[in-house]
């Protein structure tokens, strides 16, 4: 399986566990808890890599279905999901699949909400970003913002279905 970002997972494992990487994670989990429905409910995290947040997520009882195109960082994930206790471990499903291909790959159960964080950064640049005038808007904004403006290298965003 091809994946658009093939040798950056080496660069991506380098940052585990760093400090970055650690706040980012714990940002991550804290605005999860504040947003998701409570358990158990069904989550799928779309560009999951090693796991870090199916894992915390799948601690508090949620049913998680991880998809990363990596199978690096899928055998990361797959060790440490072996390290957890059976409840935990039975709440978790690892696909691994292109994030492109979902829509033509539909999967039978339906989740109470899909996360993709942390994956835009790893894909190749479009050739003609459709509309570079809003998304320059958006940065230009979010970076005259604090906090952002002082510390965030990522901006997260929260999309509800009405």
């Amino acid at each position: 399986m091809s994946t658009a970002f093939t040798g950056r997972e080496g660069r991506w494992q380098a940052g585990l566990g760093k400090l970055r990487d650690v706040v980012r994670q714990e940002l991550v989990t804290r605005q999860l808890a504040a947003e998701l429905p409570p358990p158990p409910v069904r989550i799928m995290d779309c560009g999951c890599g090693q796991g870090t947040q199916a894992l915390r997520l799948a601690r508090r009882g949620y049913e998680v279905t991880g998809v990363d195109a990596s199978a690096e960082l899928l055998a990361r994930f797959e060790r440490d999901l072996a390290a957890e206790p059976a409840e935990v471990r039975a709440r978790v499903r690892v696909r691994r699949d292109l994030l492109e291909n979902l829509a033509e790959r539909p999967f039978a159960p339906r989740f109470a909400a899909v996360l993709c964080h942390g994956v835009l950064m790893l894909m190749p640049d479009p050739e003609s970003p459709p509309d570079l005038q809003a998304l320059l808007a958006c940065e230009e904004r979010a970076g005259r913002t604090d906090p952002y403006r002082q510390v965030a290298a990522l901006l997260h965003v929260i999309a509800r279905r009405l």
